[in-house]
């Protein structure tokens, strides 16, 4: 039987059989059944984006698998949909990496929190286990508890996890860099378990004033004050989790930002080469016609063979690579200017240097000698 007739029954429900039995051991069961799904979906995806990558990156019949470490790598089975040596990355949000700038993770307040949340992890792992043990010596029963133990070291893997264990770490997701779906689903998990610990809380109170069961192997107060810590833990680490998960949110929606305004830019240089392309093509056709583009900027005093008389009307391509041309010209002269105002600028900041060096020597001779020598 998962629970003794050593326990009082209470009136009213759940009694605390119902408790150990179902309601404790929920959330470890969500997490169980979500981490199955979401771990193979993930294991399917990154070995899809790792065929898909190799084939297009090797000729047919050539065949490579990523080695680890390297960029390659990370791009096919950590998916990452943006990498750079640099360490500024874009995911979607496996184990997400954000950029340099406005990763909070890397700062230290974060660091040492994290370090406290291991940390006080352990310490809920080490009450469950204290609990487990006290009720089996008291001979009251452990209904489902051990679930619930179970999923107390899933999540502490899930939050410590590191690429320093494997590469299955960084695959499913888990560890300090873990993305939006994973953090999620941890606070899920933290919400649910300080639900369900509250209501444990509040009938074992009741249970005490019922039966205080002094001078057994487990007293009523001590079970209650072991689940009143760990009451005050899951309220931790929900807190905590939920800031955590609101942080990255931010932090990837500017990242994003900050992605789509690279796209746009690359787009607008590609644009413009693409109406560069475009007039050299129709320039190509036009001389072939005898239409020069360049009449109007080459000295009229030179000669040219073509008659501006005989000359077709300009295109559009003609119209848009003249303005860029003006505009390119004029940037450049701009350029230039500002150049040489800097040289102008740095050649007196020279000058100034060598006269004061030479008027400190003069100077010194003045004041000892009573003459001018500079």
């Amino acid at each position: 039987m998962l629970c003794t007739n050593h326990r009082v029954l209470l009136p009213g429900s759940p009694s605390t059989c119902t408790i150990d039995t179902a309601l404790i051991p929920l959330p470890s069961f969500i997490l169980f059944a979500f981490l199955m799904v979401y771990t193979l979906l993930r294991i399917i995806k990154s070995q899809s984006q790792a065929q898909k990558s190799n084939e297009d990156s090797y000729p047919i019949g050539i065949r490579t698998e990523p080695r680890s470490g390297s960029s390659y790598a990370s791009e096919s089975l950590f998916g990452t949909s943006r990498f750079s040596t640099s360490g500024k990355s874009m995911s979607n949000g496996l184990a997400l990496s954000l950029d340099t700038d406005l990763d909070f993770r890397r700062t230290r307040p974060y660091k040492w929190g994290h370090k406290l949340y291991v940390t006080l992890i352990v310490c809920l792992f080490l009450l469950r286990v204290l609990e487990l043990v006290r009720l089996g010596l008291a001979g009251m029963g452990l209904g489902l508890l051990p679930v619930a133990l179970v999923g107390d070291v899933i999540a502490l893997v899930m939050v410590c996890c590191s690429r320093s264990w494997g590469s299955w770490c960084s695959i499913i997701g888990w560890g300090v860099d873990r993305g939006l779906v994973i953090s999620l689903s941890l606070v899920i998990h933290w919400a649910l378990s300080l639900v369900f610990e509250a209501i444990k809380v509040a009938r074992l109170i009741m249970y005490e004033s019922a039966f205080s069961a002094k001078g057994t192997k487990y007293p009523s107060s001590d079970w209650v004050l072991d689940n009143a810590c760990m009451l005050g833990l899951y309220a931790f680490f929900f807190f905590w989790e939920g800031a955590y998960l609101i942080l990255l949110w931010r932090a990837s929606l500017y990242s994003e930002d900050n992605n789509k305004d690279l796209n746009r830019e690359e787009g607008r240089a590609k644009g413009e080469q693409d109406a560069i392309l475009r007039h050299n093509t129709s320039l190509s056709i036009d001389n072939s016609n005898g239409f020069n583009p360049y009449s109007d900027y080459r000295d009229t005093s030179v000669p040219t063979n073509v008659s501006t008389q005989s000359s077709p009307k300009r295109t559009l391509a003609d119209t848009d690579f003249h303005s860029l041309r003006n505009g390119l010209i004029e940037s450049r002269s701009h350029w230039l200017q500002s150049m040489e105002r800097e040289n102008m600028g740095q050649s007196n900041r020279i000058q100034e240097k060598k006269g004061f060096k030479k008027f400190i020597p003069g100077f010194m001779h003045i004041g000892l000698n009573g003459t001018d020598h500079f």
